[in-house]
Order: structure tokens, then C-alpha cells, then sequence
């Protein structure tokens, strides 16, 4: 994870984090829990906890974890962008960063089966419901589709530093109509 996500895609650095290393955390946690990330009580130095017990996922364990580490130490970096970036957004792109980084798992697609995302049009795309955030994984892999591949979510996330996602993306493709558009 750390390899793809910093190394090959030149993400921040989390804060107080020395090169190679992170704090990670096995947690028991309530089945339909993969993980979650947070600050230690410096409130800064971002640490993530992964529940040892995955065998309610449908996947193997590794993969599980594989797709939980992707998933949570792209929070950390997020921090580093924009702590209060938009929840909506930082799950977005959290589960689009799960399949960039583990492309054969594809545990995302979990969010666009039926009776999941797809089959609520009606939901607003900055919703956050504790679910609908996740499916919107669909417009991360749509801007990475059709709108400059893997960078523009770098872009994007670069821009948050100053504006909020939704200013960060109109700005990116070329202003509200073209935003509307897409």
C-alpha cells in the first residue's frame, strides 16, 4: 500500500510518519466493520485499525486486509490534504483507492450491486448516510475514466488544500457547465 499510494503515486506523506513506517492496529471489531483510521491524541499523527476478523466479508482474510489497508492509509494521506475535507468524498476516493492499488480484488463493486447505490438515482452524490458515500466510488473511477486517469484524483485532492471538492472539481473540468455535464 504504501508503495503505490506514496512511492508510485507521490501522495503525502501522513504526518509524523517516518519513511516506510506507519502504525497500524488489530482491533476486534462488530462484523461489517473493516477498519477505520484516526489521530493519536497529538491529534495529528493518523494510525489506522483493522478488525483481525474478516470472515464475514465474503473474501479471503489478506484480501480483506488488503483492501482495508488501501482503503484506511488513504485517509491518513487525505489528512494531510484536508482533514475536514467532505465525507462523502474522502470514502469516494478511499474506495477507488482500494481497486487502484489491489485491482484483481474489486471490492468496491460490493457498493454497485443491486439493491446497493445504483438502485437510489434519487440520492444526492454529496450524500452522507453511512453507505451512499461508498457507492459514489462510481464518479471517482468516472473522473479517473474520462478525465485525466489516476492524476486527477491527485489533482483533486491537491486542490482541497484551498477549496472545497465540489469547487475543487468544477475548477478541474473547466467550470459548472462542464461539471454538470459530467
Amino acid at each position: 500500500v504504501w508503495a503505490e499510494e506514496i512511492d508510485t503515486m507521490g501522495y503525502l506523506l501522513p504526518y509524523g510518519t517516518d519513511p516506510g513506517l506507519f502504525t497500524v492496529y488489530l482491533e476486534d471489531m462488530q462484523n461489517g466493520l473493516y477498519g477505520y483510521t484516526s489521530v493519536e491524541r497529538d491529534g495529528k499523527t493518523a494510525y489506522i485499525a483493522i478488525n483481525p476478523d474478516m470472515g464475514w466479508t465474503g473474501r479471503t482474510t489478506e484480501d480483506a486486509w488488503r483492501v482495508t489497508a488501501a482503503h484506511e492509509f488513504f485517509h491518513a494521506i487525505q489528512f494531510e490534504y484536508d482533514y475536514w475535507e467532505a465525507s462523502w468524498w474522502m470514502e469516494a476516493s478511499s474506495t477507488w483507492m482500494e481497486d487502484e492499488v489491489y485491482d484483481d480484488i474489486n471490492d468496491y463493486e460490493y457498493y454497485l450491486d443491486e439493491g446497493q447505490w445504483p438502485d437510489y438515482p434519487e440520492v444526492s452524490m454529496v450524500a452522507e448516510n453511512g453507505w451512499h458515500e461508498y457507492g459514489q466510488v462510481i464518479w471517482a473511477r468516472y473522473l479517473t475514466t474520462f478525465y485525466g486517469g489516476r492524476d486527477i484524483e491527485k489533482s483533486l485532492w491537491e486542490a482541497c488544500v484551498d477549496q472545497d471538492i465540489l469547487d475543487a472539481t468544477k475548477d478541474a473540468l473547466g467550470g459548472q457547465d462542464a461539471f454538470e455535464a459530467a
